[in-house]
């Protein structure tokens, strides 16, 4: 059976399975039985028929989310999709929201939806419901911290920054909050050897900023060009020197 027949007085009206709730109902003997009183809303009426809905009067799943939850607030959801442009994810039955993928993480380089399968548990945090257009948007990011937030370095910069990590060619370093980058070819004026052998974790350093790009989370620095620039400053003042020693003559 694919619908109800409802009696009101004298009048007869039709209940069909889609308009007795919101969530999909397979069998109409699971929710109904004959004799039971119903308060129903008449949708169409054609003639002597009368077309009747249950769901009409009933907030929709959306409508109950948007009752309960807030923007700002952290919820758990299953994945039931991989888009293109983000994740669809289930927060209760019927109510589905999107992780967009520009809320993925505050990393550019971050690709989430690569390890999430479906089926799995996240936890997001809701930044915008409309019950109306059911649209629920969600984000990942904002209950990340943003490493870069504090950043002003900019290039040209010469700054001290500690070490927190030795790789095998290249030092990690700590700037303002951020990873920076210092490779082997930028740690001495002459062919360093193992940046393991000249350094150690823990150790200030300082360097020269050749890039800091937060649109793209790149901060690469310079020993090298430290060294430089301090052995151009010892020439030039060698130079103004000897200058004066032969009173003013070149």
């Amino acid at each position: 059976t694919h619908a109800a027949t409802v009696k009101f007085n004298h009048v007869i009206g039709l209940l069909r399975i889609s308009q007795v709730s919101h969530h999909r109902i397979d069998k109409l003997d699971d929710v109904l039985s004959k004799g039971q009183e119903l308060e129903v809303k008449v949708i169409k009426k054609e003639g002597n028929r009368l077309d009747l809905s249950m769901k009409a009067l009933q907030p929709t799943p959306y409508e109950n989310f948007g009752a309960n939850h807030h923007v700002g607030e952290t919820v758990e959801g299953t994945v039931v999709q991989k888009l293109p442009f983000g994740i669809i994810v289930e927060l209760a039955q019927d109510v589905r929201g999107l992780l967009h993928k520009s809320e993925f993480s505050w990393n550019p380089n971050d690709n989430y939806d690569a390890y999430v399968k479906i089926g799995d548990k996240v936890e997001l945090a809701i930044i915008a419901i409309d019950p109306k257009k059911e649209k629920i948007g969600l984000s990942r990011k904002s209950l990340l911290d943003n490493p870069w937030k504090n950043v002003t370095v900019r290039r040209g910069d010469v700054i001290k920054a500690p070490i927190i990590a030795i790789e095998r060619n290249q030092l990690v370093v700590n700037v303002q909050g951020a990873d920076g980058i210092i490779k082997q070819d930028e740690l001495a004026l002459e062919k360093a050897g193992k940046p393991e052998e000249l350094f150690v974790v823990g150790e200030e350093v300082e360097a020269f900023v050749m890039t800091a790009d937060k649109s793209t989370w790149t901060l690469e620095l310079s020993i090298k060009r430290v060294k430089e620039n301090q052995l151009r400053a010892d020439f030039e003042k060698f130079m103004e020197d000897e200058k004066e020693e032969e009173g003013g003559v070149t």
